[in-house]
C-alpha cells in the first residue's frame, strides 16, 4: 500500500513522473472500459508501469532490509535476548547492546530467597553495582 501511494499519489517515481494516478474516488467498484485499468484514469499500459514501479520498490527495499538484518544479526540477537529477559528496554539500554556492552539482569523486588524456582537460581546470587541505581546487576557465585 505504500509502495503503491508512493508512486500513484506522491510522485515518487522516476520512470512515471510527478503525475498523480490516484484512484477515482465517483466510482466506488473501481470499474472501467474495457482497455482501461479498473479505476478508468489511466490506460493498461500506464498500470503495467505503475505495478512495475511498485514492484521495483518493494524488491529494492526488501533486499536493503534484508542485508541490514543480516549484516547486524549479532546485535538483533543481543535485542531479542535482552527483550526476554528485561521485557521493555530504556534508551540507555538499547545504546549499550547496539554498542556489544552487558546491560546485566533485571533485579527482581519482593521475591523470597525461599522460592521453590529452578535450581541454578538459588546457586547465583545477585551483586548489584552502587553507582547505576541498581539497573545492571552482575550474577555471581553464592
Amino acid at each position: 500500500q505504500l509502495a503503491r501511494s508512493m508512486v500513484c499519489s506522491w510522485g515518487m517515481s522516476d520512470t512515471l513522473g510527478t503525475v498523480n494516478f490516484s484512484k477515482d474516488q465517483s466510482n466506488p467498484f473501481g470499474m472501467g472500459a474495457p482497455g482501461q485499468s479498473s479505476n478508468g484514469n489511466y490506460s493498461e499500459e500506464t498500470s503495467r508501469k505503475i505495478d512495475e514501479e511498485v514492484s521495483i520498490i518493494i524488491r529494492k527495499n526488501y533486499k536493503l532490509c534484508k542485508d541490514l538484518l543480516t549484516e547486524h544479526r549479532d546485535t538483533l540477537d543481543r535485542m531479542s535476548e535482552a527483550l526476554i529477559v528485561w521485557e521493555t528496554l530504556d534508551h540507555e539500554q538499547i545504546v549499550a547492546i547496539m554498542n556489544g556492552e552487558d546491560i546485566g539482569l533485571p533485579v527482581m523486588g519482593g521475591h523470597d530467597d525461599h522460592h521453590d524456582g529452578p535450581e541454578e537460581n538459588k546457586e547465583e546470587k545477585k551483586e548489584v553495582k552502587k553507582d547505576d541505581g541498581g539497573l545492571n546487576p552482575k550474577l555471581s557465585p553464592a
